[in-house]
């Protein structure tokens, strides 16, 4: 990979724990800085951005387009994201979800909220089966859906409902750490339980 300028204009490869790729983009958070001295990294202030790959160009990031701060002003974070659609990006925050639409044209590219009512818990429990993406939240599995071609909509009730005493028993300081697959028609959940 070739270094980029340290100038403005254009971000390093931001040191990220995640990423997706979506519409030709490398999609990933933007919570550390890369310093000028080799494997050297700062935290940066905030937890709630990210960032948009050039188009193609994977490993170039523009300042002023594809950077997008979701929930600013919150204590929010992103947890996942998930490539829906042909334009779509989909951002699960701890407890909000996201949608950015529009990722042809990094400059005219928009960001909605789908929901502020719950969040995502795991990174890896994010699941798309057809057009509903489940995932594990604070309450259970709860699901998005289109609701029709263009809007995405959040489920009122978690789908783990009638599993609820199970879904208690998950252990709150390990269940970032759940993954989920889809096989068989079922969406499976690996949980920690117990202390």
């Amino acid at each position: 990979i070739e270094p980029l300028s340290g100038s403005l204009g254009f971000i390093r490869l931001p040191a990220p724990g995640f990423g997706i790729y979506h519409n030709h983009r490398l999609v990933v958070p933007y919570q550390y800085q890369v310093n000028s001295a080799p494997d050297s990294y700062t935290l940066r202030d905030r937890k709630d951005e990210i960032l948009l790959s050039n188009g193609l160009q994977p490993q170039k990031f523009k300042d002023l387009d594809g950077k997008f701060r979701i929930n600013a002003g919150t204590a929010d974070f992103v947890v996942g994201l998930h490539s829906f659609s042909e334009d779509k990006v989909v951002v699960f925050n701890r407890n909000s979800i996201h949608i950015i639409q529009g990722t042809n044209s990094l400059a005219t590219a928009s960001r909605s909220l789908i929901t502020e009512e719950v969040g995502c818990v795991a990174r890896n429990s994010i699941v798309q089966v057809g057009n509903n993406i489940m995932f594990l939240s604070d309450n259970g599995v709860y699901g998005v859906s289109f609701q029709d071609l263009y809007n995405l909509r959040g489920n009122d009730v978690p789908l783990s409902e009638s599993i609820d005493g199970t879904i208690q028993q998950i252990n709150k300081d390990y269940w970032s750490k759940s993954v989920a697959v889809y096989f068989d028609n079922k969406y499976y959940l690996a949980v920690p339980v117990g202390e």
